[in-house]
C-alpha cells in the first residue's frame, strides 16, 4: 500500500511485543520494508515505560531489540521512539551514550486508542486537526504517530496519505525529515 502510494516510512519496531521478530511472516516483512527504501528503527524490545527501569534494564531492551533487527536486514538503527514517549534524564543520557537518536512525534492520531473502533477515522481525524491547530499548512513538519497493530489501520494509512497528500505534504522516513543521510540511520 505505502509502495503504491510512494510513501516512505519509518518503522519503529519492538522485537517481542504485539509479534515475535524471529518468526515468520514478521521476518520478511521487515526485510520487505528496508529493502523497499522504509527506514527501520528501534521501539525497545518488549515496549515497557523507559522511566521506570534502570539502565542495565534499559540496554538489555535497546541491545537484544537490536540484535534481532540485526540479523533481520543486517544493520542496528540510530534512531528510536521511546514507549508511550516517556523520557526523563535517564532515558536521555542513556540513549545518547549507546549512540541513539531520541525521536518522538507531533502529531499523533490516536489509532491506538480507537482500534477496531467504527468511528476510528473520525476519531483519528479529530486528533490530528487538535494538533495541527494554528500550525501553518503546509509549512510545519510533522512526525506522526501511527501503529500497525490497529485492526483498520490500512484503511487509516490511505486516508492520511489521501488527506495529507491533498494539504500539500509529502511522505519522508524519520532520518529525511530530520535532514539525515540515510548512510546514518544505521551503525
Amino acid at each position: 500500500m505505502l509502495k503504491d502510494n510512494n510513501v516512505k516510512a519509518t518503522f519503529f519496531v519492538n522485537g517481542k511485543n504485539f509479534a515475535d521478530l524471529a518468526l515468520e511472516p514478521y521476518i520478511s516483512i521487515l526485510r520487505r520494508a528496508h529493502t523497499e527504501g522504509h527506514q527501520i528503527a528501534s521501539h525497545t524490545l518488549t515496549h515497557p515505560d523507559l522511566t521506570s527501569l534502570n539502565a542495565a534494564q534499559m540496554w538489555t531492551e535497546m541491545s537484544q531489540n537490536d540484535i534481532l533487527i540485526r540479523n533481520i536486514i543486517g544493520k542496528s538503527p540510530v534512531y528510536m521512539r521511546p514507549p508511550y514517549g516517556s523520557i526523563n534524564a535517564l532515558v536521555l543520557s542513556a540513549m545518547a551514550t549507546w549512540g541513539y537518536q531520541v525521536v518522538t512525534w507531533n502529531l499523533d492520531s490516536g489509532d491506538w486508542a480507537h482500534n477496531n473502533d467504527s468511528n476510528m477515522i473520525a476519531e483519528n481525524d479529530a486528533s490530528y486537526a487538535n494538533d495541527m491547530a494554528g500550525h501553518p499548512i503546509p509549512a510545519t513538519p510533522f512526525i506522526s504517530l501511527q501503529h500497525d497493530f490497529v485492526i483498520n489501520e490500512i484503511n487509516w494509512a490511505l486516508h492520511v496519505i489521501t488527506k495529507f497528500k491533498n494539504l500539500g505534504y509529502s511522505f519522508v522516513t524519520v532520518g529525511e525529515c530530520l535532514g539525515v543521510p540515510a548512510s546514518q540511520w544505521y551503525r
